[in-house]
């Protein structure tokens, strides 16, 4: 991730690290609980950074200081990937490999809500993978998030309401414009949803 003068990168070896560009040297450095999973844009001058051990950690950039740390049970089995954090307003989102969906509050790191995407099969535990490795959208207050073998959700941001749902399978990221949700399924076709009520509109599989 890069701001207008760092650039902040995670390592295999647990570490983040925040590189000033300009000045061609390590600003600051410090060792996480795990290996760096993803990180968020800058926001309020903290980045939020994922573990691989299912924590949140808000750090400020001007001094790497950890401002709080949030953590959730790892799943015992999952995909190898990351949902990156996303903040919008004053709250963080970010997708787990369980099929999670949490909101934090971003100053303090408090549970704000959570919402379960159930898999939509539970036989085996290679069934019941439902990790949401795809980071989720926001629009307008609305939170869309797909999981693998689980579902497409819209979410109100604010509430944790469920809008709608719709069986789907993915790892990938959604995108979107004004009226759509677009996304690739595990068999590399191309589905649109309705962004309002999650009505698929069309799928493209000639790919």
């Amino acid at each position: 991730v890069v701001d207008s003068s760092l650039i902040y990168f995670g390592s295999k070896q647990d570490t983040i690290t925040a590189f000033d560009y300009k000045n061609n040297k390590i600003f600051w450095q410090r060792v996480m609980s795990s290996e760096v999973m993803s990180i968020s844009k800058t926001n309020n001058n903290l980045i939020f950074v994922m573990t691989n051990d299912s924590k949140i950690t808000a750090i400020d950039i001007s001094t790497g200081k950890f401002v709080w740390i949030n953590s959730q049970i790892p799943s015992e089995l999952s995909i190898r990937g990351a949902s990156t954090p996303i903040v919008y307003e004053d709250k963080v989102y970010v997708g787990f490999e369980d099929g999670k969906i949490i909101s934090y509050n971003a100053l303090n790191g408090d549970v704000i809500w959570e919402v379960q995407i159930p898999a939509t099969k539970t036989e085996t535990i290679i069934d019941r993978l439902n990790d949401i490795d795809g980071s989720v959208l926001i629009d307008e207050g609305i939170i869309f998030a797909i999981s693998y073998q689980g579902s497409a959700v819209a979410i109100d941001g604010y509430s944790g309401q469920i809008l709608w749902k719709k069986e789907a399978s993915s790892i990938n990221s959604l995108a979107s414009n004004y009226e759509n949700i677009i996304y690739i399924n595990n068999d590399g076709v191309l589905i649109c949803l309705d962004k309002y009520t999650g009505r698929a509109k069309w799928k493209q599989n000639k790919f």
